[in-house]
């Protein structure tokens, strides 16, 4: 008896942008590739900036598996707009991917990158790739390989990925990342801070934190400063160790004996340096700081919209961009993302209309509903942020819920917050913008300067603004090949690393690398390699010189043959 066949699955897949010949090209090249395959696709799009943002709740109701976001203009408000999908509850399952344009398209590719978006790719290059990628993200079990020339080697590249620098101190820096560093390790992290001289590229391990964080990212640390720099000590001392290999077996050869005793001078200089420099930089570190102690408040204070319609989006009664907070949207709320211990924001604003949507998760023993919650589960939802909130131990935000049709002064005793405001009009940025200056003025000392752990109730810290190419930090990352070609790549690392992260390599050519998971029928296998990743972010320069090293690295294995 035939097995029934599997019913096929509808993907959604929107275009947000002005280029409609690219969003064309792209759905020409779906439908080539995948014919069998259900597609359906939308494009929309705002052509007065500040409505762009208005498009998200449009975007979530489609609940699309896919969202391309054209950069062509309007860059900054597609740049929140991309903040916004990566870190909502609802939009960080979509695939949301970046499209540059050629002319600035590797520094619009780190911003892109910076607000949550894994996949990145140069418009007017080949759509094929992009085809590729989004297929084996969102449908690894039917996404099939695509067949360009593949190399199997077993070279080895130097890859950077990017961290979010967030804070400095006199004794520590702290940043978000999404890898994991054991405590009390010396790590080699590269900063692009210019001091006189610059910091030491070493740091020990010294805290870690899964919340009060600003980015996508899962975590962040504290790392020390060790002010000595070892960098050309280790050049030297493995010219050294080389050189005494080769006289192991040449005890008597003169040039040899020579340019040892060169190298042990050059390493005794290297040391001095070294030592000297290890002094100055705390002093060099200290002055920097004062001169920049002006910024020591320029950590936005963190509000948390839960609100699922987000009509406050749509003609705006102020500037999103220029809001003197970070704003957080979340269409919904759940006990598991746990975003208030994430985010732990200052002010916390629930919109009533937005909690009747969420499920009925939080109560025990309500089973599936499909009409809205009675007043009294809207009520233990509320109940619910509150206990979350009281379980943090030292914060205290002020909690607002607006559109609430009911007796106001009997919610609020009924919550017994403090800090909580009721309101029954709708939620209103402008009143929001007077709120947070008024909390600042307040609390924002406290909060900018607050303490943590091992950390001291005040210090002198500069923030570093998103904005500010200093706020990138670089974490090397080594990599061994063992399949190449011009779309992907298996390969093997010493070091754990986590999925969806992004791999820079500069040289012998420059591609992103964004590691997934394997394909379910594919060539590439876990056996050829721990880790599979999509080669993105290249123009068509960079895509050509990988073509060359792709055919070079085969050329050089037929030769073995």
């Amino acid at each position: 008896m035939a097995q029934p066949q599997k019913q096929k699955i509808t993907r959604k897949i929107i275009f947000i942008g002005k280029d409609l010949v690219c969003y064309q090209n792209i759905k020409e090249r779906f439908q080539e590739m995948y014919p069998s395959e259900l597609l359906v696709f939308m494009e929309m799009f705002e052509n007065d900036k500040n409505q762009l943002l208005g498009l998200i709740p449009k975007i979530l109701s489609e609940s699309p598996h896919v969202v391309f976001i054209d950069y062509s203009i309007h860059r900054k408000q597609l740049l929140e707009l991309a903040r916004f999908l990566s870190n909502d509850l609802i939009g960080k399952k979509i695939l949301t991917i970046g499209l540059l344009e050629n002319i600035d398209s590797k520094t619009m590719l780190l911003k892109s990158i910076g607000m949550g978006l894994f996949l990145n790719f140069v418009k007017g290059s080949e759509t094929i790739n992009i085809v590729h990628h989004t297929m084996a993200i969102v449908s690894p079990e039917v996404a099939r390989d695509v067949e360009f020339s593949l190399a199997k080697t077993s070279v080895e590249l130097i890859s950077k990925t990017l961290f979010r620098l967030i804070f400095l101190t006199s004794k520590y820096i702290h940043f978000e990342s999404s890898f994991g560093f054991i405590k009390g390790t010396t790590i080699k992290i590269i900063s692009d801070l210019k001091l006189n001289p610059d910091l030491s590229f070493n740091y020990i391990v010294a805290g870690e934190y899964d919340f009060d964080l600003k980015h996508h990212y899962p975590k962040a640390y504290d790392f020390k400063y060790d002010h000595m720099d070892s960098t050309e000590i280790d050049i030297v001392a493995k010219k050294i160790d080389e050189i005494e290999s080769k006289l192991a077996s040449s005890p008597k050869d003169a040039k040899l004996q020579y340019d040892l005793n060169e190298r042990n001078n050059e390493l005794m200089h290297a040391l001095d340096k070294a030592n000297e420099e290890a002094l100055i930089r705390p002093e060099a570190l200290n002055k920097w700081l004062e001169d920049y102690h002006d910024k020591t408040l320029a950590c936005k204070i963190q509000v948390l919209i839960i609100d699922k319609k987000m009509n406050f989006l749509i003609n705006p009664s102020e500037d999103i961009l220029g809001l003197p907070f970070q704003l957080n949207i979340q269409s919904d709320f759940d006990d598991k993302t746990d975003i208030i211990h994430r985010l732990r924001p200052s002010i916390i604003i629930v919109g009533m209309e937005e909690i009747d949507s969420v499920k009925d998760n939080l109560e025990p023993n309500v089973g599936d509903q499909t009409t809205s919650p009675a007043p009294d589960s809207q009520l233990a939802r509320l109940h619910f942020i509150i206990t979350r909130i009281k379980q943090e131990k030292f914060y205290h935000p002020f909690f607002f819920v607006f559109n609430y049709s009911n007796n106001l002064d009997e919610l609020k005793k009924k919550l017994n917050y403090p800090s909580a405001i009721i309101s029954n009009k709708p939620i209103e940025l402008l009143y929001l913008k007077k709120s947070v200056l008024f909390f600042e003025s307040k609390q924002g000392v406290a909060v900018t300067h607050r303490g943590s752990g091992d950390r001291p109730a005040s210090e002198l810290r500069v923030y570093l603004d998103e904005s500010d190419p200093r706020s990138i930090l670089y974490y090397q990352v080594c990599i061994q090949i063992t399949k190449l070609s011009e779309t992907d790549i298996v390969f093997n690392s010493e070091v754990d690393i986590p999925m969806y992260t992004c791999l820079f390599t500069n040289d012998p050519v420059e591609m992103v690398i964004t590691v997934v998971p394997f394909k379910a029928k594919s060539k590439r296998t876990e056996a050829d390699g721990k880790y599979y990743g999509l080669i993105n972010g290249q123009g068509e320069i960079e895509t050509s010189n990988l073509r060359k090293l792709v055919n070079d690295l085969i050329f050089e294995d037929e030769k073995k043959l």
